[in-house]
This record gives C-alpha cells, structure tokens and sequence, in this order.
C-alpha cells in the first residue's frame, strides 16, 4: 500500500497540450505510451539522445531528433487542437484523468488520450456490450442484430460499436428508438466515418448517446486506425456480440482482442438458422469462434440469463 502511495506521488504526469504535441510528433499511440509507461516528464522526452530513443525501440531516430528540437512548432499545433475541442464540446480524457477508464488503462496499449462528445458518463458506463460484425449483412444477420440490440438497449445496457454500416448501424439505430444507451468508437470526431452515418453520429449525441476517438481530431483514417480502434471496442465492453462477419474480416481483429482481455464472445449459430446459405457460414467468423471454443453460441432464448450475468458483475 505504501508502495502504491510512493509510486503516485512520483508519478510524471504529462499535460494534455503535451500529450497531443508528442501524439503529432510521433503519428503513434504507442510511441508515446513508451513515455506514459517508462513516467518520463516532457523534459526527460525532450532531452532524449538517438541511443535513447533507440533503446524505447523508434526507429528513423534521425528524424524523431529533428522533431523533438522543434517541440515548440508541434506544441503551437497542439494548441490549436485543444481550442478546437473546446469550441465544439469535445472533453479530452487523458491517460492520468480521473475519468479515464481503468477497463482501457488494463489492456496492453491503451489510449494516451481519449476524446469525447456527448455524454462523458458512458465512459465509465459498467453494464455495456459490443454489438459487432460485417459491413454488408444478409437480411439474418440485420434481423439478430436488431433483436440483440432492441433487447439489451430496453434493460438499460450500453451498446458499443464502430458506426460502420451494416451491423453498427443497425446496434446504435436500436439502441436510440429504445431511449437506450449507446457509444460509438470512431476513428476521428471532426470527420466522420463513414459519411453516409454523420447524421446517426448527431443522433446519437442529442440522445444521451456517446462519440470518442483516441485519435486527433482531423486524423486522416488509415486502414491500421480501424484494427487499433477494435481493442478499445472490446475494452469498454462486458460482453462482445459479433452478428455476422467473414472470417478474414476486420470484425476478427475485434475478436482477437476480446480473447486477449479475457472478454466472453457469443455469436448466433448461424447454420441452425433455417435457410442461411451453408457456404456463407463455413467462411463465417461466427464457425470459426465456435469452432475453436472462442465463442457462445446465443438465441434469444438466452437474453435473460445473459441479462442476470451482467446485472450481477460488478
């Protein structure tokens, strides 16, 4: 305990106008969590040499020399990043705020920093669940979807998901005709993706309902921002639901992650739906999960009993 106490008082704590400054710098999470992790002060980062840097594993040292002797120009941007925030009602959550959730700081690379519009409550929200899958669902797959997410949305559970089409949708869209609750995970909140959904992403917001992104807001989105935003849609969620998807999909990375955070997966047993086309579901996600042991298989037979394990996991 005393341990503990000694470890806080000398914890290095790094501003958020210095967090984004190293996040621009760096274009990476986890290049500026070495930092977080290794409780260095923005004086220590600053003073690196190109052996130091090399010993946190960068690489183009050269070049990160370069950008850290012009900390001034990238902290001026900075600036301009945090008054965008605060003109538009985006809450920065840092990794040593208080709101920060401690189910993301417990995974292996969590955000440095987390920005939200909406209700900052849900954050820290206890009862929420993933509801996942394809962009492009068969009419089996929107149809589960939208009963899972109906009857969890009515018994006060969060739903999770990315905004995508297809499954996303059809998870936020029935969480709000619910009144229920719902958070999306997004890559950037200034532009949002894809377009097609900006005006669900405003639904959401007038209805109590949550955006983040643990990226700057203006970040142009890169396939590898899509597979790094999974582990977070798996970190704020009890239980992760995947609908639908194909097994090389990018819904398998979300997968991934939940098996390593210990998160129980269920998806619907596709091939004892009547009339669901047997090749689609031997390329399934759904057949590999179960498969491999990874994965529940649920029908709505198993709401309430899925209900009672989250109602009592505190």
């Amino acid at each position: 305990m005393q341990s503990d106490l000694i470890s806080s008082i000398n914890k290095k704590i790094l501003t958020n106008k210095e967090l984004i400054a190293l996040k621009i710098i760096f274009n990476s999470n986890d290049g500026v969590y070495k930092f977080i992790k290794g409780n260095l002060s923005i004086e220590e980062i600053l003073s690196l040499t190109e052996e130091q840097l090399k010993n946190f594993n960068f690489r183009k040292t050269e070049d990160i020399l370069i950008k850290l002797s012009n900390y001034q120009l990238y902290e001026q941007q900075s600036i301009e990043v945090i008054d965008w925030c605060d003109e538009n009602a985006v809450k920065i959550v840092s990794f040593f705020d208080p709101l920060y959730p401690e189910s993301i700081k417990a995974i292996a690379n969590p955000s440095c920093l987390i920005f939200c519009l909406g209700n900052i409550n849900l954050l820290n929200y206890k009862n929420s669940i993933a509801i996942i899958g394809t962009r492009k669902c068969s009419e089996y797959g929107e149809k589960i979807a939208a009963g899972v997410s109906k009857y969890f949305a009515s018994n006060d559970i969060n739903i999770v998901s990315g905004l995508a089409l297809g499954i996303d949708t059809i998870a936020h869209e029935q969480s709000l005709q619910c009144d229920g609750k719902t958070t999306a995970i997004l890559i950037d909140l200034k532009q949002i993706s894809p377009p097609k959904n900006k005006n669900l992403a405003i639904e959401i917001i007038e209805n109590g309902g949550l955006l983040i992104a643990e990226n700057i807001p203006g970040t142009l989105p890169e396939k590898y921002h899509y597979v790094e935003r999974n582990r977070l849609q798996a970190a704020l969620s009890k239980l992760v639901f995947i609908i639908e998807a194909n097994k090389d999909s990018g819904t398998k990375t979300t997968a991934d992650h939940a098996i390593k955070q210990g998160k129980q997966i269920f998806c619907p047993d596709l091939n004892t739906i009547s009339n669901y086309p047997d090749m689609l579901y031997a390329e399934s996600l759904n057949k590999y999960l179960i498969d491999s042991n990874n994965a529940k298989t649920f029908t709505k037979n198993l709401y309430p009993q899925i209900l009672e394990i989250l109602s009592n996991d505190t």
